[in-house]
């Protein structure tokens, strides 16, 4: 989930050449790629030479009119050469990212106006980047695919965070993807339904990925890259997004390992078609859809921005992935504990601290006691034992608590299950601190400016952050490569065993432990399954507004 401020990378904009050595400079012919049957453009990296960028891709028709509340169709291919340089615009969404960076600036001694507001933003949103390092390469080098995060309602492909070319530098294509967030990528409703082929509606946002993964397969060897050699990643939403790509048989042949940042599929909830299509009517009813119209042509007919910001208003969040027959037969859950999901290998983990940076710093003894009611089930009176027992102050606990019950716990049972069904699993734990970063510790998207080496000018640092982030470069490139993150130069990572719970600490140094959290999980567990059981069948009245937003 993240927004960062636009000039904070030097391959946003190279300095500025005087007009007499721009005279002198020889004419460089941009890079170029036949894909997708279009003729693109690009440029090249002001940083990295040799490294080839292309911009602003579309990997499906623009969801306008007709096509808005569908699943992609097909992007028609323009004729002649088309310029991909520059980045093309983010779906609609709100002000949700530029305002959580704002948190974060200020949690690090910032001045928040160092962020921007997201001005560029249009239903005309499907496309990808590409870093690539290997145009025209004989050898075909592996493949990573971001999907941002943001809760499913905000966030976008080229947040400078997410700028891959210090990964293509490593030897990697680096693929990042925009998809329709909030209601526009979710909504279901009964209408919506009645239309389509197969009976359902929402999850549009998922079927984009799918699109874009596909649209990979058949186009990324034209910029180096292995269509048999991606993996797919992300973080918050992105890597809850990834898990259900993970589950779903739309997926099979796409993807061959997985990386999943502070994120899973739900463990206690069942988001189901027919309860989300209900709140698509309560939406329809605030927009003032008549039911007894079109319904349909009257929800295509309004204002992309209008839809978007009457449902954060009125239900909050429209952002579940939802069990509907056809992208999840089942939850995705009990898909992959079945051992039904697309084989994969897998490197997952977590932040030490998700949750704090949201809560006010006057949260204490009242917050806590409700949050272990609201998530300890029958499990209260162990979970506070186990709590108390860390010695920490009630708004530490209630952090510990409902980072485990949103993250670090489904981490744990994601990594067990794909281990079950023979997939390598490599686990993480989060928790490097920044100078000065006390009030927000290691909080929730704090790993990827040192996975990606993409920190703002305005994030503190100093020469551990340096060294950690060389580190975990080193072993996000190298899962990507060959499916484990070990390599020369680099602290052992263990395979992770259930059995010992082995993991890597990613703090102010990498070393390696076993036991992770194991005591809290268990009990977790047993909150997890005594919340499923208290669903109506196959969980049709599930809670479809989760409170964790930021992706659980």
């Amino acid at each position: 989930m993240l927004v960062v401020m636009l000039l904070s990378c030097t391959e946003q904009s190279a300095p500025k050449t005087p007009i007499s050595e721009q005279q002198a400079q020889p004419v460089v012919e941009a890079p170029q790629v036949s894909a997708g049957g279009e003729q693109l453009a690009g440029r090249w990296s002001s940083q990295h030479p040799g490294q080839a960028q292309f911009f602003g891709i579309p990997f499906a028709a623009a969801p306008l009119g007709e096509r808005r509340f569908s699943p992609p169709d097909a992007h028609p291919p323009r004729p002649g050469l088309q310029q991909a340089s520059n980045f093309g615009p983010a779906c609609i969404q709100d002000q949700g990212n530029p305002g959580w960076y704002r948190m974060v600036a200020a949690g690090v001694g910032a001045v928040d106006t160092v962020i921007p507001e997201l001005n560029n933003t249009s239903e005309d949103c499907l496309s990808l980047n590409i870093w690539t390092e290997n145009l025209g390469g004989k050898q075909r080098l592996p493949v990573l695919v971001w999907i941002h995060g943001g809760s499913n309602r905000n966030g976008f492909s080229h947040e400078p965070n997410y700028w891959g070319h210090n990964v293509a530098a490593q030897g990697v294509v680096f693929v990042s993807i925009n998809y329709r967030v909030a209601a526009l990528g979710f909504m279901a409703h009964t209408a919506l339904s009645a239309e389509s082929s197969r009976g359902v509606s929402g999850n549009y946002g998922l079927l984009d990925q799918l699109a874009a993964l596909r649209w990979v397969r058949d186009n990324i060897a034209a910029f180096g890259g292995d269509p048999d050699a991606v993996t797919i990643s992300g973080e918050s939403s992105g890597a809850g997004n990834s898990a259900n790509l993970i589950a779903t048989p739309l997926a099979r042949g796409l993807f061959r390992a997985a990386i999943l940042q502070s994120g899973t599929m739900r463990m206690a909830q069942r988001p189901q078609l027919a309860a989300a299509e209900q709140q698509g009517q309560l939406l329809a009813t605030a927009l003032g859809v008549d039911p007894s119209g079109d319904v349909v042509g009257q929800l295509r007919a309004l204002p992309a921005q209008q839809i978007n910001d009457t449902a954060r208003a009125v239900i909050s969040a429209y952002n579940n992935v939802l069990e509907d027959g056809w992208v999840l037969p089942s939850s995705a859950r009990a898909l992959v504990e079945s051992g039904s999901h697309n084989p994969v290998k897998l490197l997952i983990g977590t932040n030490a601290q998700e949750w704090l940076m949201y809560y006010p710093a006057d949260s204490g003894e009242a917050e806590y006691s409700a949050a272990l009611i609201e998530y300890g089930g029958s499990r209260v009176a162990p979970l506070r034992k186990l709590l108390d027992r860390t010695g920490l102050g009630p708004r530490e606990k209630r952090d510990l608590l409902e980072s485990g019950y949103g993250f670090h716990c489904p981490a744990l049972k994601l990594a067990t299950a794909v281990d079950g069904h023979g997939g390598n699993v490599f686990l993480y734990s989060f928790s490097r601190v920044r100078p000065g970063a006390q009030a927000l510790m290691a909080y929730h998207g704090a790993e990827i400016p040192y996975a990606f080496d993409t920190a703002d000018s305005w994030l503190p640092g100093d020469a551990i952050d340096a060294e950690l982030t060389a580190s975990m470069l080193g072993y996000w490139t190298n899962f990507v490569k060959t499916g484990d993150p070990n390599g020369a130069g680099l602290s052992p990572w263990p395979r992770f065993d259930p059995r010992t719970l082995s993991y890597l600490e990613l703090g102010d140094r990498p070393r390696a432990g076993t036991g992770l959290r194991r005591e809290f999980c268990r009990e977790m567990d047993i909150v997890w399954d005594e919340k499923l059981a208290a669903l109506a069948p196959a969980g049709r009245t599930s809670q479809l507004i989760n409170k964790n937003n930021n992706g659980e």
